[in-house]
């Protein structure tokens, strides 16, 4: 009875060990037609922690609002090559998530994230930078 009580007790410890410092981050970035902001969320589900980033762009660019871009991400460290078309929502922001990409990992190595968004036959990228909140 005392073992089964203290492997318990000592699993309970370590769980709570494992779960610590993961406060969602944010990030925010602008190029000369876009803004940007993600916010990461980051859950302590699998080693190395997973990742769900959600990323919202508005246009702020001269001319008509696009019907769709295409968003891509930038390689560096461990973040893979994605792209994805996005449309609007009903208040004007592009919204695309991404999830698992090491966008942390990266950051805490001195990279940062970086999309690359086509509209319109033009092409811009933006850098994102943590927003402490």
């Amino acid at each position: 009875m005392k073992k089964s009580c203290l492997i318990i007790l000592l699993g309970f410890f370590l769980s709570a060990c494992g779960s610590a410092d993961l406060d969602d981050r944010y990030f925010s970035g602008e190029s000369e037609s876009w803004t940007g902001e993600i916010l990461l969320v980051l859950e302590p589900t699998t080693e190395p922690t997973y990742e769900d980033a959600h990323v919202e762009l508005t246009y702020q660019g001269e001319g008509a609002e696009p019907e769709t871009i295409e968003v891509r991400t930038i390689k560096q460290y461990n973040i893979p090559d994605t792209y994805g078309d996005v449309s609007p929502n009903d208040d004007g922001v592009f919204y695309k998530r991404f999830g698992n990409y090491g966008l942390e990992g990266a950051y805490a190595n001195g990279g940062n994230f970086g999309l690359t968004i086509t509209w319109h036959e033009e092409e811009e990228t933006m850098y994102f930078e943590e927003e402490l909140k």
